[in-house]
């Protein structure tokens, strides 16, 4: 009974209802607000290339980021893959993903003069990639599954590879070595 009363006194009111008020009314405030131009485009580029990772190498985005200021300085996505991948593959997927949002962003003249640097190059970009196979998880498969890469990590132009072993060492290279060693294999296939 008493906790009843509690809440419809005129102490209850002003201390939860009037901040819960203010915050709504400023969070109602911010959502009105036109988005910058320079923020409109990385957001429709993103969303555009969203499609395209999930048609072209069935990779889904889950995360991203923006690095702006007056323009855009950088370009942060996270991908989520629910195959597991070997190295060799993981690089090739990276590589791909990588150079392929390069060229979208780079081919679109509208947001050209919205980009702190032009062309986009790699080290403006930032890209991860998670890996789980939610099958190969149970007990038989956990010893095929430590081999595979977990994650893969694209920032500043360097590459990190997490295994999904703990025993085992990160693996690291430039993106520059990773591009040669794709082109590599791409041409050993085309002879």
């Amino acid at each position: 009974m008493y906790m009843k009363l509690l809440f419809f006194t005129p102490f209850f009111v002003k201390l939860f209802f009037t901040p819960l008020l203010v915050i709504m009314f400023l969070l109602s405030n911010c959502q009105n607000r036109e988005e910058a131009p320079h923020v409109k485009h990385a957001h429709q580029e993103i969303n555009k290339f969203k499609k395209t990772a999930l048609e072209k190498y069935d990779v889904s985005l889950i995360a991203q980021g923006r690095a702006l200021g007056e323009k855009i300085n950088g370009l942060s996505l996270t991908f989520h893959t629910r195959e597991e991948k070997s190295l060799d593959e993981m690089r090739n997927l990276i590589v791909h993903l990588a150079t392929d949002f390069l060229m979208q962003i780079n081919s679109n003249n509208e947001i050209k003069k919205y980009l702190v640097e032009y062309p986009f190059d790699i080290k403006n970009l930032n890209l991860i990639i998670l890996s789980s196979d939610l099958k190969k998880n149970s007990p038989e498969n956990l010893e095929s599954s430590k081999e595979k890469i977990a994650t893969a990590i694209l920032i500043k132009n360097n590459l990190c590879y997490s295994t999904k072993n703990d025993d085992e060492e990160n693996f690291q290279e430039t993106f520059q070595e990773a591009l040669e060693k794709v082109q590599s294999t791409q041409s050993q296939l085309t002879k």
